[in-house]
């Protein structure tokens, strides 16, 4: 196992399907024809010495499906914890970050996700098949009046460019934002793409609060974000293109999770008038 992945799929659907049979058998359960285990603890333990981490271990002798390996940007015990967890109190001041993963093309799609503080489950991400440049724009603003939305970061690579220029030229409040530009951490990130989702990884990993809903489009994408380090040891991400080959789908619902991290945004109450102004016209 490597993560909720398309190999999880598999596996939880042939365990309701009866025309499957399914088996799932860890190195506790599985021994020699002349008895005793094939893989002992004295084996594991050397493993364990020789350098495997315990995500590993837990992967390659237990099964365990939300262990994350060492490449794996995202801890899977993180997240299933945070998508059980509620939404803690946030103080009203902390604002409300939209991000936009425009779609490109194919079956990929336009997905809008929320963040206020901690709290990334009380406003579930939306998703839409099929959405021209203006119908993008027309929902964007829509739902940034609906809810007084304080920061839209848009994904302005391929047709997102339009998308980010149209929402400027309506006064929205937002911003393109680039995902192979440079980071804000450029000594630990290659790129914008990898600090954003390097940041949602942490932010999941290490505040104690933090909720986000339960969806299984995100739960198999982070299983399949793997990184690696460049020749000055920065972090980079596998291309999402290759992603998308091993997953079969795209990671739209991470990618605009991870917009929600492109750029502090203060609190309400410490906000420019620009955007001060913006929002008391749409109220």
């Amino acid at each position: 196992p490597r993560g909720l992945n398309h190999f999880y799929s598999l596996y939880t659907n042939g365990l309701s399907h009866k025309d499957w049979l399914v088996l799932k058998k860890d190195v506790t359960e599985t021994e020699r024809p002349s008895g005793g285990r094939i893989v002992t603890d004295e084996d594991i333990q050397n493993e364990r010495e020789a350098g495997m981490s315990e995500a590993l271990i837990r992967q390659e002798f237990y099964c365990d499906f939300i262990a994350s390996g060492d490449s794996m940007l995202y801890s899977m015990d993180a997240v299933t914890q945070a998508m059980d967890r509620e939404p803690a109190q946030q103080h009203i001041n902390m604002p409300l970050i939209m991000g936009v993963d425009v779609a490109r093309y194919g079956d990929d799609k336009t997905v809008f996700a929320f963040r206020r503080g901690t709290d990334m489950k009380s406003l579930p991400c939306m998703t839409f098949d099929g959405l021209s440049v203006d119908q993008v724009v027309d929902r964007i603003q829509g739902v940034a009046r609906r809810f007084n939305v304080d920061m839209v970061y848009i994904d302005e690579t391929g047709v997102g460019a339009g998308v980010a220029d149209y929402c400027k030229r309506l006064q929205t409040p937002s911003r393109g934002i680039n995902f192979a530009s440079k980071p804000l951490d450029g000594m630990k990130y290659k790129n914008k793409r990898s600090e954003m989702h390097g940041l949602l990884a942490e932010f999941l990993k290490e505040e104690p609060d933090v909720a986000i809903e339960k969806n299984k489009s995100f739960a198999a994408e982070v299983a399949a974000i793997e990184y690696h380090y460049d020749s000055n040891s920065r972090i980079q991400l596998e291309d999402k293109q290759a992603l998308k080959k091993k997953i079969k789908v795209s990671t739209d619902v991470t990618d605009a999770y991870a917009l929600t991290f492109a750029f502090p945004v203060p609190p309400r109450g410490a906000r420019v008038n620009r955007v001060t102004q913006v929002t008391s016209d749409w109220e």
